[in-house]
């Protein structure tokens, strides 16, 4: 299958557009749909078909991967899409630079990795399993790195076909999940800031469906849809009613429609009648569900697609089998992809946007503050990192070292060939420089297999903060260890050279001569520098990044 992506110099004029740029990351349980929902992203630069979507586990490259089902390695993919703006209603172009990350607590130092270069992430919970172990301590990291969280409740589909639960066990369960995600969040707010006179309602950290930080979905059959969705549907029917305030009574459980009047009214839970997020959101989904895959009733798709509001039906709808029938209307009503990264625009905060409180975490403010000198570079660092002016500073963030298969990389990719009109007098002529050369000897050949047997390359996982990185330019390495002085000494700061950049995309790397800020890229060369992560300075008025939380051992 051809990986077919948006031709790199758009790219690349999109990589200076720090606003377009959105660094996120998906963290979640292990098997609760991380690579599932990567797939349906993916294909939105036909980096693999939409019919495969959700099958192939595209970011999961390596063979064992494949074999046991499970991720074991973070990737980083590019992707760029044109967005509807709803505030402008205009459309313009979002770079999101997406991590796919493990979910085995064998591996979660590839999500602590992944968190650090981030400004989002994307918080996965299985409905059936509900908020487990790892969900918990995904969203402690997260918090702890001042990352934006959205959340998406997997797996709608399951709780319907397989468990066949009712509405209001569908409810429940949704209800739990947020409310559980919600609790570890107040539970963390309480300890990290338990002098704030904020109170944690107003911080925008709980997720709420109304806010927009919630999307219910299921990433095998490729749907997910916002509350704000839901509302567009239902508006022509209802009277009195605006997307907004019928957005906001939607997860108002004292609200409810009066059937004789056609509106909604509140007085819902002392009269018994059932909300409104279950008369108009969950019930829309299992009535769709138990009429296509469960009852078969096929007479009964056009009346659906036709008040889901589907123009034009596709071959697909018309299958014979449900579940390719299902798949196809609901991802023409609401696409998973589409739906992810009009909130990931909407909630995630460009790297432009960086907020006073990461950076001064990022910088460890509270350990250099107290030195008067180191102050004011870190006062300095604060202005550069939110300004995005390309001829300041460079600062950059190695997170992770991680191998690379050689021919993954687009300078050793196969050259398209060409073939030249045949010679007979060139052809005779080379046959003749070929006998007169000897046999290469045997220690030779010997040496030849020796170089052939590394045919993995170490890059570097980095973000840049503030400047540009270019091919050839030289850095400094800062240790764990280095402190800025004001003579400059240099004393914990290696000089490198940057050999090779890459845009990352999944399994494979592509080339490119500069690396603008806010934008997460592979550094090709630094192996003989860094063991795991650094901070990449070409100033040495700048303060190494603070570690990763060390993770306790398993075992």
């Amino acid at each position: 299958m051809a990986s077919m992506r948006p031709p790199l110099e758009i790219l690349q004029q999109c990589m200076k557009e720090t606003r377009c740029i959105r660094n996120v990351c998906i963290l979640a349980h292990v098997d609760h749909g991380k690579t599932t929902i990567a797939d349906s992203l993916l294909a939105t630069n036909r980096l693999v078909s939409k019919r495969m979507a959700g099958q192939i586990r595209y970011l999961d490259d390596r063979l064992d991967e494949q074999e046991r089902g499970i991720t074991m390695k973070s990737s980083t993919v590019s992707l760029l899409n044109i967005v509807d703006d709803e505030d402008t209603n205009e459309e313009q172009p979002l770079l999101l630079n997406l991590i796919d990350t493990p979910g085995h607590i064998d591996f979660s130092t590839e999500v602590g990795a992944a968190l650090r270069v981030c400004d989002g992430a994307l918080i996965v919970v299985d409905l059936v399993e509900g908020v487990c172990v790892q969900t918990r301590e995904a969203i402690k990291l997260a918090f702890t790195e001042r990352c934006k969280m959205v959340l998406v409740l997997n797996k709608m589909d399951k709780l319907i076909v397989e468990l066949h639960k009712d509405v209001n066990e569908i409810f429940q369960c949704v209800l739990r999940a947020i409310e559980d995600c919600n609790a570890i969040v107040a539970e963390l707010y309480q300890y990290e800031y338990c002098d704030s006179e904020v109170d944690i309602e107003d911080t925008g950290l709980l997720f709420s469906p109304d806010v927009g930080n919630v999307i219910f979905a299921s990433a095998i059959d490729g749907w997910g849809f916002t509350t704000k969705q839901i509302s567009k549907i239902f508006i022509k029917t209802l009277k009195n009613e605006s997307v907004e305030s019928l957005n906001t009574k939607l997860w108002n459980f004292d609200a409810y429609v009066d059937s004789k009047t056609n509106t909604v009214k509140l007085g819902g839970i002392e009269k018994g009648k059932t909300n409104l997020f279950i008369q108009l959101c969950l019930k829309t989904i299992f009535h769709i569900y138990s009429t296509i895959v469960i009852q078969m009733q096929k007479d009964k798709v056009s009346l659906i697609a036709e008040k889901l509001n589907i123009v034009g039906t596709t071959r697909e709808m018309n299958h014979t089998d449900s579940k390719i029938q299902l798949r196809a209307i609901m991802q023409a009503w609401s696409p998973l992809a589409e739906i992810i990264i009009h909130q990931c625009m909407k909630i995630i905060s460009p790297p432009s946007n960086i907020s006073d409180e990461k950076i001064k975490y990022l910088l460890d403010y509270n350990r250099f503050c107290e030195n008067e000198f180191h102050r004011s570079c870190l006062d300095k660092l604060v202005t550069v990192f939110q300004s995005s002016d390309e001829s300041g500073p460079c600062v950059a963030y190695v997170s992770k070292m991680f191998c690379v298969d050689k021919k993954n990389l687009s300078q050793n990719q196969p050259k398209t060939f060409v073939p030249k009109p045949r010679n007979r007098d060139q052809i005779s002529e080379k046959k003749e420089v070929e006998k007169e050369q000897p046999k290469e000897s045997t220690d030779e050949e010997k040496e030849e297999s020796k170089v052939d047997e590394k045919d993995f390359s170490i890059i570097a996982l980095a973000r840049v903060f503030s400047g540009s990185l270019k091919t050839g330019q030289e850095i400094y390495v800062f240790s764990p260890q280095y402190a800025p002085d004001e003579t400059s000494s240099g004393k914990g700061a290696q000089l490198v050279k940057i050999q090779e950049l890459y845009m990352l995309f999944g399994r494979e790397l592509v080339l490119v001569d500069t690396i603008a800020a806010g934008n997460v890229c592979g550094i090709g060369g630094l192996e003989s520098s860094i063991v795991r992560t650094a901070t990449l300075s070409t100033t040495l008025h700048c303060v190494p990044f603070i570690e990763h939380p060390s993770q306790p051992p398993i075992v």
